[in-house]
């Protein structure tokens, strides 16, 4: 008979034990077993632990609890599902308290007082069952609660000192840290369970870029970001591929590496936030309104500053949002003529075409497409006759990330409105 199906029964009380027999034989099945020797117990529960454990200490307290110590001294436990005792003392009483207090310690979950009847110790089973279900219950939702809280870090860092500092951190209760050694082994991972966050230090790894790219194609809302020594920050931001989001100085100190988690963990949770308001918005609505915004559409970032355009491209392309850059008004107009492009966000003062210079451009070819105009100057803002740049935003820098993706909603919400009301 399987492990799980098996009941153990110990009593000197035979007809207790008898008429006990029977009710589980009904309402249970499975192989039942009735003892009435405490050294008995020992070999049942040395090796093979039963599904369920009824111990009827009346007449057997001492040797029972003598049986039981040693089996916990040895790290036994006493039931697969359920241990449950009918106590040598009356309930309620200040013997029957100390006695569970005694038993509970040596792994017995429930006890009944001394006079229980069959009938009422199988109810008290019944009972003892669903408080054991409520609290696993419980202690899942913690555990889920706490799972998720936490962001799943993956360190393909070839420098033994950072990622032990790293998982020395104070905020590795904040992060899941998986370490990886290759790619193949990070691709491994995602495939798996896909991580919030990837911390790489690309040296050397010119072969296996496309690999990485194609994993940013594929898991979109993970963010890639590099470490990289100081001396070498800006040849990197120079080169770095639209998929990478920051690209971090290497730390060499604690204070720096809880920095970098600090700044890492505040995104990720902003991120987090957002995503979570767009799909309870998204699932409130009514879908007969037409179509729902969910944080799916595609954004064309334009700024000059590569910096600040990276960490926007990097925080929309968390919240689900495909994205592509430019660097200046020509390469937006380019980029605007090879892909589908939703809303533009661009800064006002750039070289070539400025925004202003692309804002009309577009008002005037492609009149549905949304903008959002960012500005560092915001004097400059009162010189602007509104009218003239209607239907844009006008956005001040520097600007809090989770104000941008109201002002993109409404913008993306706007346009449909008027493309149906002009269709």
């Amino acid at each position: 008979m399987a492990e799980q199906e098996f009941i153990l029964i110990f009593s000197k009380d035979a007809n207790w034990a008898r008429d006990l027999e029977r009710e589980l034989r009904r309402s249970e099945g499975g192989f039942i077993e009735v003892l009435n020797q405490p050294l008995e117990l020992v070999p049942h529960l040395w090796e093979k632990p039963p599904k369920m454990l009824i111990l009827d200490c009346k007449n057997a307290s001492g040797e029972l609890q003598e049986m039981l110590q040693m089996l916990s001294s040895n790290q036994r436990i006493l039931a697969q599902d359920l241990c449950i005792a009918r106590g040598s003392t009356t309930y309620p009483s200040e013997a029957f308290e100390d006695e569970r207090q005694v038993l509970r310690t040596l792994g017995v979950q429930h006890l009944t007082g001394s006079g229980t009847s069959v009938p009422i110790f199988m109810r008290e089973i019944a009972k003892a069952r669903d408080l054991r279900l409520a609290a696993q219950k419980q202690q899942q939702e913690r555990r889920n609660a706490v799972e998720e809280s936490m962001f799943r870090l993956l360190l393909l860092v070839n420098d033994r000192w950072l990622t032990e500092s790293v998982h020395k951190d104070k905020s590795h209760d904040s992060f899941e840290l998986v370490d990886v050694q290759s790619v193949d082994e990070m691709a491994g991972e995602f495939m798996d369970e896909t991580p919030d966050t990837v911390l790489i230090d690309p040296r050397g790894m010119n072969r296996d870029m496309k690999r990485l790219a194609r994993l940013a194609q594929l898991f979109p809302a993970c963010n890639f970001s590099y470490v990289v020594p100081e001396d070498a920050i800006e040849t990197w931001k120079d080169n770095r591929p639209d998929y990478v989001g920051s690209v971090y100085k290497l730390p060499r100190t604690a204070d720096e590496v809880a920095q970098l988690l600090e700044e890492l963990l505040g995104l990720l949770m902003l991120a987090r936030l957002q995503r979570q308001e767009n799909i309870q918005r998204a699932t409130s609505r009514d879908a007969g309104d037409g179509k729902i915004h969910t944080g799916t559409e595609a954004i064309l970032v334009v700024d000059d500053d590569d910096e600040f355009r990276t960490v926007i491209s990097q925080y929309l392309r968390m919240i689900n949002y495909t994205i592509y850059q430019a660097t200046d008004g020509l390469a937006a107009l380019k980029m605007i003529e090879d892909k589908h492009i939703d809303l533009v966000i661009t800064d006002i003062y750039m070289p070539r075409m400025n925004g202003f210079q692309l804002y009309f451009h577009l008002r005037n070819d492609r009149p549905h497409l949304p903008g959002i105009l960012m500005t560092g100057y915001s004097a400059s803002l009162e010189e602007i006759a509104p009218q003239s740049i209607e239907p844009a935003v006008l956005l001040s820098k520097p600007f809090s990330l989770n104000k941008l993706e109201p002002l993109i909603r409404g913008c993306l919400e706007d346009a449909q409105k008027s493309e149906q009301a002009a269709g």
